[in-house]
């Protein structure tokens, strides 16, 4: 897969590149596209050719040949498969951080010369700040120690690629010069690159790490609000001393519900009481079956919009009070007559014809 990579205004200046034939040196930087993060790729010059030159007939093998001479790659073999290492790759490329960590092995002797560095001098993914992750393959099985800013993608990533159950074992922050001081602290029970196995010390230095970050956010006992270790300056008050901020201790928060205690919470909210939560559920399987809804799922938030959009049945209205519950002429019930309040049925007509002959005059 081919990848966005940059070009700097001194690679056209550069005496070995000026060297080069045209068509060599456009066959150099199409290299850094096939390139992985490492600056590797595989050495097949059909697939170089159909990758990057389809429309045309060039000598990919002796333009190789030609970039070998000039020290700007290094052919080598691996597990019996040719490959190339583009030299000082990282010197002059920033690889996206979510690029996959390369699976080819290195050049035998090859050193990476120095990266690309920021304002500090540092090298850029190594200053940069995120979590180190700790990833579990089965249950007991072995750990993946790794860097991301993201390790719940990095997860989602992982578990996508293989049928095997991942699940994240802690975090904490870090940088990835602090990933790599792990890598080096556990190297002795490393099985492939960030994996290790997971052995009684490997455990137990991750629960330090993690209750020490915990701990660091924990708040005094009978001084809540208060960081652990604030406020005993100088004997001044708590929270006041040597500039101590203060802080208020967060709420607990309140555990999720289950499916059906959801559902009940839902039936039990006023705001639904004209609605048949049942009949409302039972529609939106009926509606996942079709092929709109073909590939969505039941959440809890398609919930509450459908129920939000659904016809609430009509309450009954309450029904008006007469006026005079008995007629006025001979006292019989008057509540059956509609529109002539305190009229019977028998005197409702006699009490309209007088309106009307009222008003005709």
């Amino acid at each position: 897969m081919a990848r966005i990579r940059t070009i700097k205004p001194e690679f056209f200046k550069d005496e070995k590149v000026a060297d080069l034939d045209p068509e060599v040196r456009l066959l150099f930087i199409g290299l850094w596209t096939l390139a992985d993060r490492e600056g590797r790729l595989a050495d097949k010059p059909r697939w170089i050719n159909v990758e990057l030159f389809p429309y045309a007939g060039i000598d990919i093998a002796s333009a190789l040949c030609s970039l070998e001479k000039s020290g700007l790659i290094i052919r080598y073999e691996a597990n019996m498969h040719p490959f190339i290492q583009i030299v000082n790759f990282l010197k002059h490329q920033r690889p996206n951080n979510k690029e996959d960590i390369s699976k080819i092995p290195p050049p035998e002797g090859y050193k990476e010369g120095p990266r690309v560095k920021n304002k500090d001098n540092m090298p850029e993914d190594i200053t940069r700040s995120g979590f180190i992750y700790f990833i579990e393959a089965g249950e007991g099985g072995p750990i993946k120690i790794g860097f991301s800013q993201n390790p719940w993608a990095r997860l989602n990533d992982l578990q996508g690629a293989s049928p095997q159950k991942y699940k994240i074992v802690a975090t904490i922050k870090g940088t990835m010069r602090q990933e790599s001081e792990w890598h080096n602290q556990f190297k002795s029970s490393c099985i492939d690159r960030e994996w290790f196995t997971r052995t009684p010390e490997l455990i137990k230095e991750i629960e330090r790490c993690v209750n020490y970050e915990r701990t660091s956010l924990k708040l005094r006992e009978g001084e809540p609000g208060l960081l652990k270790g604030e406020g005993k300056g100088n004997g001044s008050k708590a929270g006041k001393g040597n500039g101590e901020k203060r802080r208020r201790a967060r709420k607990p928060r309140t555990p999720p519900l289950t499916d059906e205690e959801f559902i009940q919470a839902l039936k039990a909210n006023p705001a639904y009481s004209g609605v048949d939560v049942d009949l409302e559920l039972a529609k939106i399987d009926a509606w996942l079956l079709t092929p709109r809804g073909r590939g969505k799922t039941k959440t809890r938030g398609r919930i509450l919009n459908w129920l939000n959009r659904a016809d609430r049945s009509m309450a009954p209205q309450p029904t008006r009070k007469p006026r005079d519950a008995l007629c006025k002429v001979c006292g019989a019930d008057a509540t059956v007559v509609i529109g002539y309040d305190g009229y019977c049925s028998k005197h409702a007509d006699r009490h309209w014809g007088e309106e009307n002959e009222q008003k005709r005059l």
